[in-house]
């Protein structure tokens, strides 16, 4: 019997479970705390006080990030409501599994209850019937804390500070608040499912639930010997073994994840000799590369001999938070942090675990999750030097939320990505950049499968398909291709599109933001009502008003001559057209309103099967001026040479 079988049937309130689900040398216990005895919080004590008085007693729970940050100096401009800075529970019952020889021991301390009660309570919950967890809930609604265009200009202020000197590597984070009907434990099990780890954790205490699935230990005591194996570096495993080998080669061969991992290891290994024998710390390992269920990480081991005069709060305390979630040096990274993130982290990327005299062990809370009142909150970060690319270090967050995204109920596994391609003189036009945000949603979803361009063109080359749409998909199934007529006229031109406005409004914060999937049910069928009543398109606002896309357009606006569009962070897909217009002339990216439409002169849309196309009204706002789409439309079939037969 597995102790996680046990869990899945006892109640679960003022329990903690730590939980290795991956097999490897790292975590071989499982343990379930249960008849809480005494519950330590920031009400009571600090976390350093509390632990340098364990006695002989054993605690189990976290210590958040925001409480490690105060207790360096840290004046925190906000922290997560409702969720203590610490949570330290001495349990009067404990459960224990040897995930080797599966042997499971159980103590009682009856301070709580009689022992024979304790003792018969986890003879019921040893017993091996029980019933099946229930299923999982499947709506939910994702906010976050920080746009894209937020977190980027973070990555961006935090290079201008590395460029003055005041840190050499930091980590920015962001939040994410879902709102969701999943049940907690029901979302702890799928993530257990989908991303195993040897420091998963599962905590019910003080009306909050955290659910774990770190890969990251922060540290390890046993027997005097203390061990710290900091993460820095990661890249998307693909399940295909040649892309998942060149996707090794190159995080091995990134000077900026090496930067990373050597001065996180730096720093460890100083914090580590405040605490142990000196000459006693040493690196046993460095840049190890790792393999997990969606990502390759890379990992350094170090470890050395505790001296016997320090007390386990102090040792916690010269570690806390951990160097790969802060940055280097520790103190001046954290003040960064806090000017440069929207809100405080709480317990994510603080640490959980297990605490006593003879053995101590402490995950660093990564891929971790707080459940409150209906409420998710997530956090997703990256170590940050003077050689990030900010949108890259943007797209690896939304990768390290995948796993966490489909224990809530998102379910990416058989979504394909797709492109529309206008073909035109045996080419098709764009081909590069349709590839590019083609391969980029393949791999941010792990779909393994990739289309070259020497795939495409040798389909269209002999010019049978001038004058279509070619459709390209790939998925976990496979690759596919098709094609259809372009069902746009110049007639179309000439009257200008007509365009409804949906009821329906795009969730901004969605995973698959930005990305071309077969998820597109409600645009296709809004689109098709549209049409019914004698519109061209149909056009969408996000969760926040604001004007969004259509259904496969970009839309643009003319103000005094001038072209304005929606910003890309409204949650609309940035289309290949749409890229082109924004780097050939002067757009403004602005939040626009319906109220606002009156304000523009002109409108047009733009996708990659007409190109460009002048818009007549949006619901009852009409436009009269034609002259700058014309001009955008002229320029941009003279650059991808549809005015002559063959593309330049």
């Amino acid at each position: 019997m597995r102790l996680i079988d046990v869990y899945s049937r006892m109640d679960r309130r003022d329990t903690v479970f730590l939980d290795s689900s991956m097999e490897c040398d790292l975590g071989r216990r499982s343990v379930i705390g249960m008849v809480p005895y005494r519950v330590h919080t920031p009400d009571s004590c600090t976390y350093r006080e509390c632990l340098n008085e364990i006695g002989d007693g054993t605690l189990m729970g976290y210590i958040s990030y925001d409480e490690g940050a105060m207790e360096n100096g840290i004046a925190l401009k906000g922290r997560m409501p409702g969720v203590p800075g610490f949570v330290l529970a001495d349990f009067d019952v404990l459960i224990v599994q040897d995930l080797v020889s599966e042997e499971v021991s159980v103590t009682c301390k009856g301070r709580v209850m009689p022992v024979v009660e304790e003792e018969s309570l986890a003879r019921m919950l040893l017993d091996p019937a029980g019933e099946p967890p229930a299923p999982c809930g499947r709506g939910y609604r994702i906010t976050g804390d920080t746009s894209k265009e937020g977190f980027i200009d973070a990555v961006e202020r935090a290079r201008d500070m590395m460029g003055e000197g005041e840190f050499y590597i930091v980590n920015i984070a962001r939040m994410l608040e879902v709102s969701s009907d999943t049940d907690p434990f029901d979302a702890f099990l799928r993530l257990r499912r989908f991303s195993p780890s040897p420091f998963g954790a599962y905590l019910d205490l003080c009306g909050i639930q955290v659910i774990s699935s770190s890969m990251e230990l922060l540290l390890d005591i046993d027997g005097g010997r203390a061990v710290t194996r900091p993460i820095k570096g990661t890249c998307p495993r693909t399940g295909d073994p040649e892309m998942d080998k060149e996707g090794l080669e190159g995080l091995l061969g990134s000077g900026k994840e090496f930067s990373e991992l050597l001065m996180v290891t730096d720093m460890e290994r100083n914090d580590m000799n405040r605490f142990c024998r000196p000459g006693s710390v040493e690196v046993r390992g460095f840049r190890v590369p790792e393999e997990h269920p969606t990502v390759f990480h890379t990992v350094s081991d170090i470890a050395g001999d505790v001296r016997e005069d320090v007390r386990l709060g102090d040792i916690v305390s010269c570690m806390f938070p951990g160097g790969s979630v802060t940055g280097a040096p520790k103190v001046a990274c954290m003040t960064a942090i806090d000017a440069l993130e929207r809100s405080g982290r709480g317990v994510y990327t603080g640490s959980i675990g297990w605490f006593s005299r003879d053995r101590t062990v402490l995950s660093i809370a990564i891929r971790t999750m707080v459940h409150l009142d209906g409420r998710y909150m997530v956090g997703v970060g990256g170590g940050i030097t003077y050689e990030s690319d900010p949108l890259s270090e943007y797209e690896e967050t939304t990768l390290k939320s995948k796993a966490m995204m489909r224990a809530l109920g998102e379910d990416l596994s058989d979504v394909g990505v797709f492109e529309t391609m206008r073909v035109h003189g045996g080419d098709c036009l764009m081909l590069e950049e349709h590839l590019g945000r083609m391969t980029s949603a393949a791999g941010m979803l792990g779909i393994s499968r990739t289309v070259s361009a020497e795939d495409v063109r040798e389909r269209v080359a002999d010019g049978s398909l001038d004058g279509r749409a070619l459709r390209v998909e790939v998925s976990s199934r496979g690759v596919s291709f098709s094609d259809r007529p372009i069902p746009y006229t110049d007639g179309d031109r000439v009257r200008g599109f007509r365009v409804a406005v949906s009821d329906v409004r795009r969730d901004e914060g969605s995973l698959v933001v930005g990305m071309k999937t077969t998820l597109r049910g409600t645009l296709d069928s809004e689109r098709s009502a549209a049409r019914s009543d004698g519109f061209d398109e149909v056009l969408f606002l996000n969760g926040r008003g604001e004007i969004c896309e259509c259904s496969v357009s970009n839309v643009f606006f003319v103000r005094d001559g001038r072209i304005v569009t929606p910003r890309a962070s409204c949650g609309l897909l940035p289309g290949t057209v749409r890229g082109y217009v924004m780097e050939r002339f002067d757009v403004s990216e602005e939040t626009v309103r319906m109220e606002d439409l009156r304000g523009f002169e002109g409108c047009f849309l733009t996708n990659s099967l007409f190109g460009v196309m002048p818009v007549a009204s949006i619901g009852d706002v009409e436009f009269a001026d034609r002259d700058v789409a014309g001009r955008v439309l002229s320029r941009y079939v003279s650059d991808m040479g549809m005015d002559r037969g063959r593309r330049p």
